[in-house]
């Protein structure tokens, strides 16, 4: 059967939704191929995503990573350095989270709910990023079902060029270009 579980759910302080829905790319998989070699097209959905809104590359810690899912992905802290970039984020761009800390790995998506970054708000993690964000999670995938980035660097503009594509992922905060937002967003749909 070509159905199974979507390993995406949406967090607010815990799991409130688990949809099952069938697998996008079956045919593919029983030829043998991988979901990062089939995943990395367009579909209507990620057409939509990436029309309505600026998609942004986050890059966070892996503690960091854990800490916001215990509260909900409500709130995410840039530094201090990045707050004309931070600054650059509207209502309803889109996120795409990559947790470093030797993971690589992209672990979902969050809109940005706050209209401008704050410097006020109670965070829960640690004071280095002082830059303040509200957000709300899209899809955040199970720790198991997180994307390696290693089957996308070859796709990606940012990195498809570079020597050490991992000094590309060191930035915090980057707006990803339209054709880099659907490789990403695609990559997620399909292995949810």
């Amino acid at each position: 059967s070509c159905l199974g579980p979507i390993a995406a759910v949406r967090i607010a302080e815990r799991i409130t939704q688990i949809r099952f829905t069938p697998f996008p790319c079956c045919r593919e998989r029983r030829r043998g191929m991988t979901r990062q070699e089939v995943c990395v097209g367009t579909t209507p959905k990620t057409e939509a995503a990436t029309r309505s809104a600026t998609c942004w590359l986050v890059v966070e810690r892996e503690e960091n990573w854990f800490k916001d899912a215990r509260h909900g992905f409500r709130v995410i802290g840039f530094p201090e350095r990045m707050k004309k970039r931070a600054h650059q984020l509207n209502q309803g761009d889109l996120l795409i989270v990559y947790v470093a800390s030797g993971r690589s790995s992209i672990t979902g998506t969050r809109r940005v709910l706050s209209a401008r970054p704050s410097t006020k708000l109670d965070l829960f993690w640690d004071d280095f990023y002082p830059i303040r964000v509200e957000t709300e999670p899209v899809t955040a995938l199970k720790e198991p079902e997180w994307i390696k980035i290693h089957g996308l660097v070859g796709a990606l503009s940012f990195t498809r060029d570079q020597t050490d594509w991992r000094q590309c992922f060191r930035v915090v905060l980057r707006r990803l270009e339209p054709d880099d937002a659907r490789i990403l967003l695609s990559a997620i749909e399909c292995s949810v």
